[in-house]
């Protein structure tokens, strides 16, 4: 029963993910070799009407050629040795689905917590951002279209739904990462912390006044990204970075980092999704420098990622399958570390990493039945196995 009941979960959260984590960071690499020779033009005429016509090397193809030119790029994505590149236009296409989950699950944080002034600024900034009106030459694109759609739901008199079980896990996300963000700062003097948000995305909350006096706060992500969010801020908050680079790009990365970290203060890594994507190789570079350059008690980890269990998991190897076979990306981490053991092994730290599963969060927290009332959960078995496969870990 455990087995079926592992697969049923697995279907269910290949959604969950893609709605949830997979928006946090980057597509398939599979656009890059598709953008090298193809363009895709909308042309609108005096009635408004709108085609859709894609050239090949300046040559108008049908949807036919176009297919069997896809398949190719794809199997041309399986035989490289690097799967992801951090492709920019679907990162920014991804991570808005995410930001649609984030509005979402932040209105019903408030409406359970009315006198939470921080997370009404939180959702009134990120209401800010996708309204914008991003027409530049760059952004005329499906990204810019997907930032209008989901504009226009909001500001519908309809109301925007989703998942119970994507609503809660992004609920409990944005709470546990906060919760344990607090715990550090409540530990230590907040001109004694830097905050370093690896593949920050289009987060925000780094804008917020409880981060005001943080000694300095980096986020790393695409420029392009990064630039979108800049132009959101009114007023950006001064002791916010923004460092724009291809985090598969170590050298480059690890060189700007050790230009901002201050190895005096207490150095805060965190980095939500963003590990089970990365190469094991690459990580493992970053995790070496940040022992290396920091000394052991000043460096905090705090890491939100999806995990493997134990060795025989149908769960997460029909997760990994799905988001292979239809989304072309690899889950790394899914496959190199059985358990959670290994998993939070390779921060190198030893004991001091603390972790939970998301499960085990939710059923700690006094509020659990309010929550799942909320988001008007009544499957109890299948949600324990879909957030038993999160991983909240901090030091």
């Amino acid at each position: 029963m455990c087995s079926l009941n592992g697969k049923k979960a697995a279907s269910f959260f290949f959604f969950f993910m893609w709605e949830n984590v997979l928006p946090c960071f980057f597509g398939a690499r599979v656009t890059s070799f598709i953008n090298e020779k193809y363009t895709d033009i909308t042309n609108t005429d005096s009635h408004g009407n709108t085609t859709q016509h894609v050239y090949y090397s300046g040559n108008h193809i049908d949807h036919t050629t176009l297919f069997s030119a896809l398949q190719e790029s794809v199997d041309k994505v399986h035989t490289q040795p690097m799967v992801n590149t951090f492709e920019q236009s679907n990162l920014q296409n991804t991570d808005l689905i995410s930001l649609k989950s984030r509005i979402i699950s932040l209105e019903k944080i408030i409406s359970l917590y009315e006198d939470n002034v921080e997370y009404k600024h939180l959702l009134s900034l990120y209401k800010t951002y996708i309204s914008l009106n991003y027409d530049s030459e760059r952004l005329v694109s499906a990204f810019d279209k997907k930032l209008r759609k989901i504009s226009r739901s909001f500001n519908s008199k309809l109301s925007v739904q989703e998942s119970p079980i994507i609503t809660i896990g992004t609920i409990l996300r944005i709470l546990s990462v906060d919760e344990h963000l607090e715990s550090i700062m409540n530990q230590y003097d907040h001109g004694d912390i830097q905050i370093i948000s690896l593949g920050s995305g289009s987060d925000l909350r780094f804008q917020l006044d409880r981060y005001k006096n943080i000694h300095a706060i980096v986020e790393i992500d695409f420029k392009d990204a990064l630039l979108l969010k800049q132009s959101s801020l009114q007023k950006p908050a001064h002791n916010v970075k923004f460092i724009g680079m291809d985090l598969s790009n170590t050298k480059e990365c690890i060189d700007a980092l050790r230009t901002a970290i201050d190895p005096s203060k207490h150095v805060v890594i965190s980095m939500e999704c963003l590990l089970c994507y990365l190469p094991i190789s690459i990580s493992s570079e970053y995790f070496f420098f940040f022992k290396d350059h920091i000394p052991i008690n000043k460096l905090h980890y705090l890491v939100y990622d999806p995990i493997t269990t134990s060795e025989s998991d149908p769960f997460s190897d029909v997760m990994f399958d799905n988001l292979k076979k239809h989304n072309f990306l690899n889950l790394f981490a899914l496959k190199e570390f059985k358990s959670i053991d290994e998993y939070v092994g390779r921060f190198g730290i030893g004991d001091r990493v603390k972790y939970k599963n998301l499960w085990q969060y939710l059923k700690d927290r006094p509020d659990m039945n309010q929550l799942c009332k909320l988001c008007q959960i009544d499957e109890f078995e299948e949600l324990e196995i879909l957030l038993s496969h999160y991983l909240i870990a901090y030091s």
